[in-house]
């Protein structure tokens, strides 16, 4: 290989990363993706992101399927808040949740 001004190179050091390395990075990440879910500002669980497929928009969909519709979510950083107005709707969400994510 030639090393000069018409090289892709130019004596620059190009790291090899391995499948296995990349592989690892990969999985590394999915181990920190979690998130603190809230109804109305009171916890009720965690989300762990545990497949790349996953991802927090998953619960207010298992909510919409589960007939819950007239709340509004937020995310702020890793806080996944959900908003409710009706306050028995809200403990309602908060026992459905309660579930799922114990499961999860």
């Amino acid at each position: 290989m030639v090393d000069g001004p018409l090289s892709p190179y130019n004596g620059t050091i190009i790291p090899f990363i391995t499948p296995y390395q990349l592989e690892l990075e990969q999985n590394s990440k999915l181990a920190h993706d979690q998130y603190e879910v809230y109804v109305n500002d009171d916890f009720v669980g965690h989300k762990v992101l545990l497949t790349q497929s996953e991802e927090i928009d998953d619960v207010s969909a298992y909510l919409h399927r589960c007939d819950f519709d007239d709340f509004k979510t937020n995310l702020d950083g890793d806080h996944y808040n959900i908003f409710v107005e009706d306050t028995e709707l809200a403990d309602q969400i908060k026992a459905q949740l309660n579930a799922y994510l114990s499961i999860r």
